[in-house]
């Protein structure tokens, strides 16, 4: 469990770095084209919003973090911890496995 729990750490940095790069990307790529015509959006109550980088910045990051939310699986746990509990019981019922002394 340990190796995987040390995985899922390893793929929960490589997701912040991606949603952070992407974010980043993604802001600058926002700003560039807010005054073409598919961008721009008179009645939106968010067009004054959009036009402030770290607000960009931040609602970007949001988006891309549930995109990569794929990479650590909830079930992944799930699926460890009932092979651990599956196997538990197996070893608590094998008879060959008792020592008397």
């Amino acid at each position: 469990m340990k190796v995987a729990g040390i995985q899922i750490v390893y793929v929960l940095i490589l997701q912040i770095v991606m949603a952070t790069v992407a974010a980043a990307f993604g802001t600058l790529w926002i700003l560039s084209n807010q005054d073409v015509w598919y961008m721009s959006d008179p009645k939106a109550v968010e067009a004054e919003k959009r036009k402030d980088p770290i607000y960009t910045f931040f609602t970007t990051l949001g988006t891309w973090v549930l995109i990569f939310t794929n990479f650590v699986p909830i079930s992944l746990y799930v699926t460890l911890e009932l092979v651990k509990f599956w196997q538990g019981g197996f070893m608590e019922n094998d008879m060959d496995m008792y020592d008397e002394s």
